[in-house]
């Protein structure tokens, strides 16, 4: 589900070579990579699913400047 949503994320960007980024971040383990050795996400695809969590708390604070400063 991660790999898939990040994936589609950067797809969504239409980005020239973005095929190649995503092959890419295959052939170098990115979305099975743990997060951290021993703490944060040590597990397998960690590191996918910390950078997921981190785009979705920007996404949502983006949301909600926008409502304080585009919406007034």
């Amino acid at each position: 589900m991660v790999k898939e949503r990040i994936i589609e994320l950067l797809k969504a960007t239409d980005r020239k070579g973005i095929d190649d980024l995503i092959n890419h971040m295959e052939e170098i383990g990115f979305f099975i990579a743990p997060c951290s050795t021993q703490n944060h996400l040590c597990k397998e695809g960690g590191l996918a699913e910390h950078s997921l969590n981190v785009y979705d708390f920007m996404w949502e604070l983006a949301q909600g400047w926008n409502k304080i400063f585009v919406d007034c």
